[in-house]
């Protein structure tokens, strides 16, 4: 799920999973973005809970 070399490529950050006991994520899964891409265009690095939230639930908000 993250590009962390340090973290198991299945695991998903404890909070991200923690919100999925009470949200269900979305039916279509989550988005894929290239954070490799983002990071060398911008220079930010993205915090990897931010990073496993979009993998799960996509870029979109929530709402109600």
């Amino acid at each position: 799920m993250t590009d962390d070399p340090d973290r198991p490529e299945d695991t998903v950050h404890w909070a991200v999973e923690e919100l999925g006991r009470v949200m269900r994520p979305p039916a279509g899964g989550g988005d894929t973005v290239d954070w490799e891409a983002l990071r060398a265009e911008t220079g930010w690095e993205l915090p990897v809970d931010y990073r496993d939230f979009v993998a799960v639930y996509g870029l979109g908000a929530i709402g109600d």
